[in-house]
């Protein structure tokens, strides 16, 4: 018997003749191979030159989106669209599959895209 989606289910057990039961269980998502970069938490508007008030959270994923929580060696780095400078530490290890941002800052007032590798 196997099952590989991540949610609570219930199985039911029948044979002719006797009562049927049942069981409930919870499935867990085992990750796979490391295969992408998804933003688990969003940087937060902010004023030119000041830290973002919410810091990027990058999760190390497989290919079904379950972040790779024994990854511990990928290096992301974030880069912004835009004329203005981003500062802070814009390289960071993940830890547990995710890489925590802190102290980021864009230079100039305008709307900017951040780009994770």
């Amino acid at each position: 018997l196997s099952y590989s989606k991540a949610e609570t289910i219930t199985l039911t057990f029948t044979a002719v003749g006797l009562t049927q039961t049942t069981q409930s269980l919870t499935v867990a998502a085992a990750a796979g191979a490391a295969a992408k970069l998804g933003v688990t938490q969003s940087a937060a508007s902010a004023t030119a030159g000041a830290a973002f008030g919410t810091q990027p959270k990058v999760a190390v994923q497989d290919s079904a989106g379950t972040t790779v929580s024994s990854d511990s060696s990928t290096i992301v780095t974030v880069a912004a669209s835009g004329t203005g400078t981003l500062g802070g530490t814009v390289v960071q290890a993940a830890s547990s599959g995710v890489a925590t941002y802190s102290g980021l800052s864009y230079s100039k007032a305008e709307t900017i895209t951040l780009t994770f590798t």
